[in-house]
C-alpha cells in the first residue's frame, strides 16, 4: 500500500485567509449598526452590514490569494502528469 502524503497549509496561511473574512464581518456589522440606528431600523441595518461585510471579506481574501500566487515558484514545464 502506498502512503499518500497530504500537503497541509501552514497555520499562518490559514489564519491570514480567516482574517480577511473576520475583518469584513466586523466592519460590516459596525457600519450596518450605525446605518440602522441612524435610519431607525437596526435589524435591517445590521443584516445589510453583515452581507456587505461578507462581500468585503471575500474580496480581501481573494486579493491575498492573488498575492500569494504571484509569490509562489513556477512549476517546470515537464511536471504535468498525463495518462
Amino acid at each position: 500500500m502506498e502512503e499518500k502524503k497530504k500537503s497541509k497549509a501552514a497555520p499562518s496561511e490559514e489564519k491570514e485567509s480567516a482574517n480577511g473574512l473576520a475583518l469584513g464581518l466586523s466592519l460590516g456589522t459596525a457600519m450596518g449598526a450605525a446605518l440602522g440606528s441612524a435610519l431607525g431600523n437596526l435589524a435591517i441595518g445590521v443584516s445589510m452590514g453583515i452581507s456587505l461585510g461578507l462581500c468585503l471579506g471575500l474580496a480581501i481574501d481573494r486579493s491575498n490569494g492573488k498575492k500569494k500566487a504571484e509569490d509562489a515558484p513556477e512549476e517546470p514545464e515537464g511536471s504535468e502528469c498525463e495518462e
